[in-house]
């Protein structure tokens, strides 16, 4: 055991989704060449791939989240217009004379 085992750590590294995607695809070439090896050497990548999946998964989740919000803003705005456009504009009122 080195003695550098104990000082990993983490960062934080900002991708695209296509950028995951990109990563994903060069991973998944990796995992599926062969060698003449054991398939040890495999299961540090297998663990990267799982967690580049779930980034991809949650990216995909904040996109639809986001489309979500951007279509009830327009909704409600529709509304607001609508309820606006059916409020009378001119109000007549009697002369003193009537």
């Amino acid at each position: 055991m080195s003695r550098f085992e104990f000082w990993e750590g983490n960062v934080l590294i900002k991708f695209t989704k296509s950028e995951v995607e990109c990563l994903l695809t060069s991973l998944n070439s990796l995992l599926c060449t062969k060698v003449p090896v054991s398939v040890e050497w495999k299961a540090p990548y297998i663990a990267l791939e799982k967690d580049l999946d779930r980034i991809r998964e949650q990216i995909i989740e904040k996109e639809r989240e986001i489309v979500n919000d951007k279509e009830n803003q327009y909704k409600e705005k529709r509304e607001e217009m609508v309820k606006d456009i059916q409020k009378p504009k001119i109000v007549i009122e009697p002369d003193p004379c009537d």
